[in-house]
Order: C-alpha cells, then structure tokens, then sequence
C-alpha cells in the first residue's frame, strides 16, 4: 500500500510537472514567433511608409533588410525597385502573382519564406509590394523547439527524481504509523489467540465429558464454543492482514 501511495504521489507530481513545462516552452515560443512578426511587419511597414535608405529606420536604428521591392500598376506590370539576392524575372513574377493573388495587405508565403506588405508606391502611381526572409525565423523557431525538448526532458528526468525523493520524505510518516498499526494488531491478536485456544479446549473436554446435564447448559456451551471459535477466526484474518506485504 505505502509503495502504491509513493508513486501516486510521483504520478501527480510529474503530471502536474509536465503540464508546467508544456504551458512554459509554448508560451516561450509562441511570445517569440509573435515578437519575430512584430518586427518583420514594422520593418515593412517603414519601408513602405519612407523614402529612407532601405537599411535603417527613422531614429537611425538598423532593420531588416527586403530582399525584395516591386511597384505593380494597374496594369499588373512590375518595375524592381530593390533586389537583394537577384531573383530571377520569372521567379519575381511567380512572388508577385502570389502575393496578388491572397489579397491580403499582410501575408505570407510559407513555400517560399516570404512575407510581404503592399500599399500605395510614393515614387509612381503603383502599388509596392515588399517582401522580407522569414526563413531565419523559422530556424531560429526550429532550433527553440528542438532546445526546449531537451531541456525539458533534462527538466524531466531532475524533477522526476526530487518527485521521488519527496514521496519517500512525505509518505515516510505513514509507513511508520502503519508499521506501528499493524504491529500492533499482530500482538494483540497473538495476546488473545491463547486465551481463546484454552476456551476452546476446556469447552470441547467439557462436552465430551457429559458432566453437565441439562439442554439449557448444554445450548450454552454450545454457544461459548461457537463464539469462541468465531472470534478465534477474526483474529486469525487480522493476523494475516497485519502480516508483511509487498504492496
């Protein structure tokens, strides 16, 4: 029972532990994807809103570099305002069609590790599309998750063996008292297991001695035998139950 009681005590620990580290590690990531959105979608929307060098913002703070600036007119023709990492004609038109194609003032392109704002051009009479990396983000989330398993499998493994320890500490002062219980269940049945044989054994020689006569004294002999004999099974069962197990 006590080596029950210890690892229920370590089964409601770890859980209540592992729920924690769970709540903890996504509030940790989601607060950092929301932070890496932030500034991408404040870096676009100065670029948009600026006629600045395109690698800082007002106040002289460095930003993130687009790696690339398109004005589309109505038309849908496009004039590259700005490529970093020359991108090909035809892979700029697929970005931009797609971009087009959400509607979306915000958006992103997972496929490709775009994001992109659009909002009316200050230089011509066009719409601007700028489109920053998101592939640094997604490593740098990918590498948090792969860092918050293992540390909270290391987290794990060290609660899990204070969780231990402590059921040891918490669940010592039970055992004591029913090792005191049952020890004490077990003298007091050998106690009253003796005097109870001596009963049964005077009784039985009475009986079969046919010295008492008389069926009223004969029925309360009876009676004394057979209480006897039931008490004598109780306490032979508290016996066993105060007896050693494993569990």
């Amino acid at each position: 029972m006590i080596r029950k009681l210890k690892w229920k005590f370590v089964a409601i620990m770890m859980t209540i532990v592992t729920i924690m580290l769970i709540i903890i590690f996504a509030i940790l990531f989601y607060s950092t994807k929301s932070g890496y959105e932030r500034r991408s979608i404040d870096a676009l929307h100065s670029i948009i809103t600026s006629d600045l060098d395109y690698s800082r913002i007002p106040g002289g703070t460095p930003r993130r570099d687009p790696i690339l600036i398109v004005d589309v007119d109505e038309t849908g023709a496009f004039t590259v305002v700005k490529n970093g990492p020359e991108i090909e004609d035809n892979f700029i038109a697929q970005i931009v069609d797609t971009a087009r194609e959400n509607d979306q003032i915000i958006g992103e392109i997972k496929d490709m590790y775009l994001r992109y704002m659009h909002g009316p051009s200050r230089a011509r009479p066009a719409t601007r599309y700028v489109f920053i990396d998101t592939l640094m983000e997604h490593q740098a989330l990918h590498w948090q998750i792969i860092y918050s398993a293992f540390i909270g499998a290391g987290a794990f493994i060290v609660l899990f063996l204070i969780s231990v320890g402590l059921s040891n500490w918490v669940a010592r002062p039970v055992e004591e008292a029913w090792n005191r219980q049952r020890q004490f269940v077990a003298d007091a049945s050998h106690e009253l297991k003796t005097p109870l044989t001596v009963i049964l054994a005077n009784t039985k020689i009475i009986a079969d001695s046919h010295e008492i006569t008389g069926q009223k004294n004969l029925t309360r002999l009876d009676n004394i035998g057979a209480e006897a004999a039931r008490m004598k099974f109780l306490i032979e069962s508290m016996l066993i139950l105060a007896a050693p197990t494993r569990a």
